[in-house]
């Protein structure tokens, strides 16, 4: 049996018009979904990566409570050699982000971009979406922080993450600044390693 249509009837009318109706809409649909996929790979979604605030971290210190003024500013002056003799420092990192971040590594860069340190112990294999991740007391090599005699010399570097972002499907690298609270996101290329 073979059904026929009679395209001058109003059935045959109807399903040309369905017909249509479901080849541009068709079309429609991939169109806008390439464009939006165009427009990811070429321009990604940034990830959401927060920073809780860098401090140094506090040295013990010995202090004897003497009636010699003297005592106390030599007391004072030891322990605030020992202070700047390191430094170590703590912050978190936090994914904010609706996927989750691999990858993770973190480290500290001079303000002008001169020297960078890696803080190799600290790698995160996966953050989780609303996971953080905690530096605590992190030692800062020695040749950085020489000559700073701040109460939080932590503020004197910026701080930066590199991981590889689900949701973008790319490599990222965000860069903290301490002093204005500003975060800098940069992509980067596949042929850039990860520590």
């Amino acid at each position: 049996m073979i059904l026929a249509f009679d395209w001058t009837s109003w059935y045959g009318l109807i399903v040309a018009i369905a017909a249509g109706v479901v080849t541009i809409g068709g079309a429609f649909v991939l169109i806008f979904g390439g464009a939006k996929r165009l427009a990811q790979i070429v321009r990604p979604r940034k990830p959401l990566i927060s920073f809780g605030h860098p401090s140094e971290a506090p040295t013990p210190m010995v202090f004897f409570i003497t009636d010699d003024p003297e005592e106390d500013r030599r007391q004072h002056a030891g322990n605030e050699r020992a202070r700047l003799s390191s430094l170590r420092v703590s912050y978190l990192i936090e994914n904010k982000g609706g996927t989750a971040v691999r990858e993770l590594s973190t480290g500290i860069r001079s303000r002008e971009g001169a020297v960078e340190h890696t803080f190799e112990k600290h790698f995160v294999q996966i953050l989780a979406a609303g996971e953080k991740t905690e530096l605590a007391r992190v030692s800062v090599p020695n040749a950085m922080h020489e000559g700073m005699t701040e109460s939080n010399r932590a503020l004197n570097f910026l701080y930066w993450a590199r991981f590889f972002d689900d949701s973008s499907g790319k490599r990222w690298e965000v860069l903290y600044d301490p002093i204005t609270r500003r975060l800098t996101y940069r992509r980067l290329r596949r042929s850039i390693p990860f520590p």
